[in-house]
């Protein structure tokens, strides 16, 4: 019986086994922020177009091909935010050029749905992502940083080079609060708010 069970499980891995595959993938994009990035209590809210208007982040896709369609894996973001005019007029002395810097970091866990079932040379693909995303402003000597989960789904399209190779464009959209807030000693306490990133790129996607 226990020799029968054993078969049983190799039968049923081996075939899942076979079809899975490891992938890498690189993102080039931009984002627009959008939404609230905090409030002061009893102030009107912060918006993150006042601070970080965009960012250009640079993405590590690491996924696992459960099979044809399906596929699950972590993500590493950085990103190198452009600040707004404001931020950077309210942080810089007349007539020098903007002292005020930021930049974006993002990790977590996304899922894929590949639709196959199209035929031609562009396959789309849709996805959902669920992670951590901190955005980090330097004024001066300060630093603040603001951090909290975010959620976001993804569209794109795949055109297929070779056989480990595939590039395409993708779009997404970003849905997160800032849960935890730095800012410099003595500022009023805040209160969360949502903001979002519509984001726009290109994937390159590596079959190992």
């Amino acid at each position: 019986m226990r020799k029968v069970l054993l078969a049983a499980l190799v039968a049923l891995i081996v075939p899942v086994a076979a079809q899975a595959q490891y992938q890498l993938g690189l993102r080039l994009g931009y984002g627009s922020a959008m939404g609230d990035a905090f409030a002061f209590k009893g102030a009107e809210a912060v918006k993150m177009s006042d601070s970080l208007k965009s960012a250009v982040p640079l993405q590590l896709d690491a996924t696992y091909k459960i099979n044809k369609d399906w596929a699950a894996g972590l993500y590493l973001n950085y990103g190198f935010a452009q600040m707004s005019d404001a931020a950077c007029k309210a942080n810089s002395p007349a007539g020098t050029d903007c002292s005020s810097t930021g930049s974006t970091l993002g990790v977590g866990a996304q899922g894929f749905y590949t639709f196959n079932q199209v035929t031609g040379p562009f396959v789309p693909w849709a996805g959902l992502g669920l992670g951590w995303e901190q955005a980090s402003v330097k004024q001066s000597s300060d630093t603040n940083t603001f951090s909290g989960f975010q959620a976001s789904l993804q569209i794109g399209g795949d055109y297929k080079v070779n056989e480990q190779l595939s590039v395409g464009p993708y779009l997404s959209y970003a849905y997160g609060q800032y849960s935890s807030i730095s800012l410099p000693s003595g500022a009023p306490d805040t209160e969360t708010k949502a903001h979002q990133w519509l984001g726009v790129g290109v994937l390159g996607k590596f079959n190992l």
